[in-house]
């Protein structure tokens, strides 16, 4: 025990010492499928080698259970607004204080990682002093509790991801790997609710760090999943005072504060890392968010979880 949070060895007895990345999360409750889907994440997340720190927020249902059989670090408190949903400020500032290791990703608590993010580190590794990672992840249903111990299940995912996945969109991002010098302050921000996560681009590329798009190395999954966990379901989630409020603060309207991952400088390749020739003129970026703001509205399975 250190200060209150759990802290120790992983499923597999790896220290937790010197590790070169820091995953964290803010669950749901551990309710139902939802529960069954984030079982799915965090333990995929433990399966990287070398075997990164993972760090659990939050005091919803479930949580502290699961992290203590985990024998992984938890933070029961953090600080929420007036709806009791956690705020994305806190969440970086603590996670920050708690990290031992020279890079952070802040994940949502349903996505599958697979060792191809360990790959896109390694191709990055000293490309630059303070950089943000993105990428597109694909939405794949997936059939109850994944057996981690098959040494089978990353390639099983592939073929499924392959047969039936399908790729969001690019102002879905639902994993960011960022060097502990970015993101020193953050508006509050509601976890879950619509648009911080592109305001994280703006912000990466006003204080001079480049930006990464990962999409064509890291295969990310995330599983699809209703909104029972919300009160409001997914109308409160998008278009809620949460949400409209975190669209005042990202800026929504100002073209400088709402980025998506066509935005990044570079993307990672399978051989390195290539610069992306011209960023998009203005016009053609209206144009883009405007194209996928109306696939959102269209097709529900589009939106982001």
């Amino acid at each position: 025990m250190n200060t209150g949070q759990n802290q120790g060895k992983g499923p597999r007895g790896d220290v937790r010492t010197g590790t070169r990345l820091t995953l964290f999360a803010c669950p749901k409750p551990f309710h139902g499928n939802i529960g069954v889907i984030q079982r799915n994440a965090v333990r995929s997340w433990l399966r990287l080698r070398p075997q990164p720190q993972v760090i659990l927020f939050g005091d919803d249902h479930g949580t502290k259970e699961f992290a203590s059989d985990l024998e992984i670090t938890y933070v029961p408190k953090v600080r929420r607004n007036d709806y009791g949903t956690p705020l994305v400020d806190d969440l970086f500032m603590q996670a920050r204080r708690l990290s031992d290791g020279r890079l952070l990703c802040y994940v949502n608590s349903d996505i599958i990682m697979t060792e191809t993010l360990t790959h896109a580190i390694e191709i990055l590794n000293e490309a630059c002093p303070h950089f943000l990672m993105v990428g597109r992840c694909w939405d794949l249903e997936v059939d109850g509790e994944i057996d981690f111990d098959r040494e089978e299940w990353e390639a099983d995912l592939g073929r499924l991801v392959k047969q039936r996945g399908r790729r969001r969109g690019p102002f879905h991002i639902d994993y960011c790997v960022f060097t502990p010098d970015l993101f020193d302050r953050l508006p509050p921000f509601a976890v879950g609710r619509i648009r911080w996560d592109n305001w994280l681009v703006w912000k990466a590329l006003k204080d001079g760090g480049r930006v990464f798009d990962a999409s064509e190395v890291v295969r990310a999954v995330h599983q699809e999943h209703d909104y029972g966990h919300v009160a409001g379901g997914k109308k409160w989630s998008y278009g809620g005072p949460e949400s409209r409020l975190n669209q005042r603060l990202a800026g929504l309207g100002r073209r400088v504060h709402v980025y998506g991952i066509l935005d990044a400088t570079h993307r990672l390749t399978e051989t390195g890392i290539e610069k992306r020739r011209v960023s998009l003129p203005f016009i053609r970026q209206i144009g883009l968010r405007a194209l996928f703001w109306l696939k959102e509205r269209r097709d529900p399975r589009k939106i982001r979880g």
